[in-house]
């Protein structure tokens, strides 16, 4: 089969069972989707009482996940104030200019940015639920560390 058929077929593949996927979603989970073929193996239909503990373990397994659990966990790692972090970060980019590597700079710099701003901005009492000044910083100070990052890597010529 020539390698163009078969991405075809997956790709009709895929669509066969987004299809199925959608339209058990059309139905709002009162009845069974429709069985359907990926590959050539047939998906078992799924109850509802199948797809809810499922659903609940993912959303479950996603909560430390939260922006909230993110930035207190960096903050609470309080690398500003650690001398190892901050020689080591000193370090990288001090080899990163001597041997031109330029993506690894600009990883290195967004990502102690990010620690920085996520450190001040924790370290303000912002609360992420409410609109705040402090937000906005944290917004715009992450818009400007991905616009650095941006064209560092792919607008900067050499």
């Amino acid at each position: 089969m020539p390698h163009g058929n078969r991405i075809q077929q997956q790709r009709l593949s895929f669509l066969r069972f987004a299809s199925i996927v959608l339209l058990y979603a059309d139905m709002g989970g009162d009845e069974t989707p429709p069985s359907g073929y990926v590959h050539g193996a047939e998906i078992a239909p799924l109850t509802l009482l199948e797809w809810k503990p499922a659903m609940e373990a993912l959303i479950e397994w996603l909560k430390p996940l939260k922006t909230s659990m993110i930035i207190r966990y960096i903050a609470d790692l309080n690398l500003l104030h650690n001398p190892w972090f901050i020689g080591g970060a000193v370090l990288f980019v001090v080899i990163c200019l001597w041997l031109k590597w330029r993506l690894l700079l600009s990883c290195t710099l967004s990502l102690t940015g990010l620690i920085a701003l996520v450190y001040f901005v924790h370290n303000s009492g912002t609360d992420l639920e409410r609109s705040s000044d402090s937000l906005f910083i944290f917004v715009g100070g992450g818009a400007a560390l991905v616009f650095l990052f941006i064209y560092l890597v792919f607008m900067r010529g050499d």
